[in-house]
């Protein structure tokens, strides 16, 4: 299974530039408080390992709202089962953008 997850990941790295250029972080997310802002159906994840994001704050940027459902439903997965999250991101000035996520 995680042949197949990096294969893809690796897949979507060079289909997609802007994740080929991402920072990268692999975590539990047991930590992390999600934040769902309803006026612009967006998700900011905090407190991330993510040393270069404002707080470890991250958001899904401007991703349609089955992306952020995928994303706060994998998220939950990830903290009940103690399992790796993967996270592409762009970081500017603190501000962090995620790109492309997976469960590993």
């Amino acid at each position: 299974m995680r042949r197949i997850a990096a294969i893809l990941v690796g897949l979507v790295c060079l289909i997609s530039p802007s994740a080929a250029f991402a920072d990268t972080l692999v975590e539990v997310p047991a930590a992390w408080r999600l934040e769902v802002f309803t006026s612009s159906h967006t998700v900011a994840v905090f407190f991330t390992g993510a040393s270069n994001c404002t707080t470890g704050k991250m958001t899904l940027g401007n991703a349609s709202t089955d992306d952020v459902n995928k994303f706060y439903a994998l998220v939950l997965t990830a903290k009940m089962a103690r399992k790796p999250i993967g996270l592409f991101y762009t970081a500017s000035s603190g501000t962090c953008v995620i790109e492309t996520f997976y469960i590993d």
